[in-house]
């Protein structure tokens, strides 16, 4: 919702690449999301203790810490990399000055877009961006839709004044809010037929049972370079709930550290959750970055998958997985 729109206008006037900006954010926000308020470290503590373990969300995250570093620094590098190689197609396509062309041009704005600006109450819309952000923070209970739907109104009272420009200012927006929300109403029903007939849990055992005997004391690392893959046919809920469970017991009957394994399996699920068709923040993704689901999937997935390998890697050499 924020690096999205901010960003792909540049992305869009440089002809960069935007499957790479997707996979970045993902490395990143996934490395982060692996904090004690994050809902999936949450369920990794949960489960654990049921499987006699005690250990609470703080507690991992201060395990996992120096790997959410890592993964920071490899999305960054990964964008350096992403970089680079646009920087080669782009100079072979369009000549060794084309970068410095594209900086200089100047922009074309129309009449209508500088109408609708508004210099004068910059530091008032920053005010109110931020009110957002803080009370989103500090105050849970209150759902964000409703955050963003009263902002929303208190934004064009301030900016446009009179029903008929706000009115049109909405309608403007329309078709993309509309498409959102049928976006996330498909995603909702195709989970929800996914989860209730069991294929997700038969999947689940699917994998398992088809695992050779060698890997199974390795599982949880195997699982943990391999969660991206996972994640695509695995919501949140059954992947922890579900897989965890099953893959902690198998190990600790082999004398193993289930927290190992949930650590492990943490980050190859947090690494890719942006590419599962089982998260509506997918969809969100790839809606706003106008790319198709697929495509998405194809690019990203390996990277996704070698990045998780080597924080698993990493986490295995400071033996917290």
């Amino acid at each position: 919702l924020i690096t999205i729109p901010a960003m792909l206008p540049i992305f869009k006037k440089l002809k960069l690449n935007v499957l790479g900006m997707l996979t970045v954010i993902g490395i990143v926000t996934g490395s982060w999301n692996m904090v004690p308020w994050g809902g999936t470290i949450i369920r990794t503590a949960t489960t654990i203790t049921n499987l006699g373990i005690p250990v609470t969300p703080q507690e991992l995250w201060k395990m996992i810490l120096p790997i959410e570093v890592l993964g920071m620094f490899l999305g960054i590098g990964l964008g350096v990399f992403f970089g680079i190689q646009d920087k080669k197609r782009l100079i072979k396509k369009y000549g060794s000055d084309y970068f410095d062309k594209a900086i200089t041009e100047e922009p074309v704005i129309s009449q209508e877009v500088n109408d609708l600006k508004r210099p004068k109450l910059l530091p008032l819309n920053l005010l109110l961006t931020a009110a957002i952000i803080i009370v989103m923070i500090v105050n849970s209970k209150i759902p964000s839709y409703l955050v963003f739907l009263i902002a929303t109104a208190i934004a064009l009272v301030i900016n446009y004044r009179g029903l008929k420009i706000q009115n049109e200012r909405v309608q403007a927006h329309a078709p993309t809010a509309v498409g959102t929300a049928a976006t996330f109403l498909a995603a909702g029903i195709f989970l929800g037929i996914f989860k209730e007939t069991g294929m997700t849990i038969a999947l689940a055992n699917v994998v398992l049972d088809n695992l050779p005997n060698v890997f199974l004391p390795q599982i949880g690392r195997v699982f943990g370079a391999l969660g991206s893959a996972i994640g695509i046919i695995l919501s949140p809920d059954l992947y922890y709930y579900s897989l965890l469970p099953v893959v902690g017991e198998v190990v600790k009957a082999l004398g193993g550290s289930p927290i190992k394994v949930g650590l492990s399996m943490l980050i190859g699920e947090n690494i890719g959750v942006i590419v599962s068709p089982c998260i509506p923040t997918t969809f969100l993704a790839i809606g706003l970055a106008g790319v198709e689901l697929k495509d998405h999937i194809k690019f990203s997935l390996k990277y996704f998958i070698a990045v998780s390998t080597i924080m698993v890697i990493a986490a295995m050499m400071i033996g917290v997985a």
